[in-house]
């Protein structure tokens, strides 16, 4: 993030001569590139907590983040790397919003070039085996 501009001009607003009810304003309009750029680093840095330096080496590992539609992005990352395999969470859903929304998990098992290992939610697992518990 560009901060230093901003300071300058804050510095600069306080020092003209106003009335009482003058007020200086600190907008930041970030470009969709900016936008784009930290919604990558906040997800790398959050993999990157999550899969450790064991993981890496022991199954050779790798966790990145890419922007785009969810499906494409993950078949065409897979295609371009050689992944060997898509291991991936589902959303759970179910009915009406399954039909109208789809599952990205399902279009990758569909075309992914490589093996996919879905994991559905913990709540989603949890809820179906008390479901059929004795």
């Amino acid at each position: 993030m560009r901060v230093a501009p901003a300071r300058k001009i804050t510095r600069h607003a306080r020092e003209i001569p106003r009335s009482g009810r003058a007020r200086i304003v600190l907008r930041f309009a970030p470009s969709t590139e900016d936008i784009r750029i930290w919604l990558l680093e906040d997800a790398r840095k959050h993999l990157d907590r999550l899969m450790n330096l064991v993981d890496r080496s022991r199954y050779h590992a790798h966790a990145d983040a890419v922007m785009g539609r969810p499906a494409a992005s993950i078949i065409d990352y897979a295609a371009a790397t050689g992944t060997s395999l898509i291991v991936m969470g589902t959303g759970g859903r179910t009915g009406l919003a399954h039909l109208l929304m789809g599952s990205v998990a399902e279009q990758v098992v569909r075309t992914a070039p490589c093996p996919v290992l879905t994991v559905r939610r913990v709540s989603v697992a949890d809820e179906a085996s008390r479901r059929y518990q004795l």
